[in-house]
Formats: C-alpha cells, sequence, structure tokens
C-alpha cells in the first residue's frame, strides 16, 4: 500500500505536466536551503536521527513564525501551506500537493484534492489544507508531549518516521526530501 500511494503521488506529479525543480531551496515563502551533504557529518553517505536533527533544525526554524522554537497549530499549518504552495500563488494545485505530501507526510496517505478543494478557486487555499491537516490529526500526531505545541525534537522524529522509507534508522540520499 505504501509504495502504492507513493507511485500515485509521483504519477499525479508527472500527470499534471509538473516537475520537480533541480533545485533544494524551497520558495521564498518558505525559505531553507539545506543539503544532505552538509548534514552527513560522519560522511557515510547516511544521516542517523542525529545528524537529521540539524537539518530539522533549520526545517522547524523556518515554520516558527514567533521565534519560541515551537510551533503552535497556527504556524504549524501556515509553514506548511507556504511549503506546500511552490509558486506561492495562495493556492495549492495538484501538483504541489502531490510534491508536498512527498516531503511532509507518510506514504500512506491518500492524497483525495478534489473532496479537499471544497471552493472551486483555483486550488487548495490555507483555510482547506487547515481543515485537511485537523482531520489528518497532524499536530496531535507529531506533538509527543501533548503539549499544544510541536518542538524542534518533534519535528525531527515525526520528518525522520516519515522520511526512512526502508526503516533502517538511517535517512539516505535517496530518502532526502528536500532535493
Amino acid at each position: 500500500m505504501r509504495n502504492a500511494t507513493s507511485s500515485l503521488a509521483l504519477l499525479l506529479l508527472i500527470g499534471c505536466g509538473t516537475s520537480l525543480p533541480a533545485t533544494s531551496t524551497l520558495p521564498v515563502a518558505f525559505s531553507v536551503q539545506t543539503e544532505f551533504e552538509d548534514h552527513d557529518q560522519d560522511g557515510n553517505a547516511m544521516l542517523d536521527r542525529q545528524e537529521f536533527a540539524g537539518a530539522s533544525e533549520l526545517i522547524a526554524a523556518a515554520l516558527d513564525a514567533n521565534g519560541d522554537a515551537t510551533l503552535d497549530p497556527s504556524e504549524l499549518h501556515d509553514g506548511l501551506f507556504r511549503s506546500f504552495d511552490v509558486n506561492a500563488s495562495g493556492h495549492i494545485d495538484r501538483g504541489e500537493l502531490a510534491r508536498g505530501a512527498m516531503r511532509w507526510w507518510p506514504a500512506d496517505v491518500e492524497l483525495q484534492y478534489e473532496r479537499w478543494n471544497t471552493n472551486p478557486d483555483g486550488g487548495l487555499d490555507e483555510e482547506e489544507l487547515t481543515a485537511v491537516l485537523d482531520r489528518m490529526r497532524v499536530v496531535r500526531r507529531w506533538d509527543r508531549d501533548h503539549d499544544g505545541l510541536v518542538s524542534q525534537p518533534e519535528v525531527s522524529r515525526a520528518l525522520f518516521a516519515t522520511w526512512d522509507t526502508d526503516g533502517d534508522e538511517k535517512i539516505d540520499a535517496l530518502e532526502w526530501r528536500w532535493n
């Protein structure tokens, strides 16, 4: 099921005529520039949890609008919207949704663009994505200590679990999702 969903997301990208940019930067609205090699401290072509924490710290900081080292639900929703909305149009099209889902969500999440796009206004707006994130209980799943906030270590843990597709407790270059 997991591979089928990932394949579906890839086909959705290709079928929409959207190509993945050959860049390791996110859009200006969500600016993080980080390379796999920058975090591979021991040079073994894999990131363990500690090495991955350095990369995810940059990601969490980009989501943290008020700079308090934690993400409240609003910051997480807004940051995820900005990361999905690659062209900064204010709407997430099918290709942006597929690309964003590959980055942020476990492979078993079924993309339901038509169902989620409740307003016929050119794509998912921030309110629609927030509703999806709430239904998926993203904050609740990421917030391991149940304090209502998502800390940098919680972001790291959630992304590591999503990106480590082979379950070997390492992120290799093929599992790295920022390129």
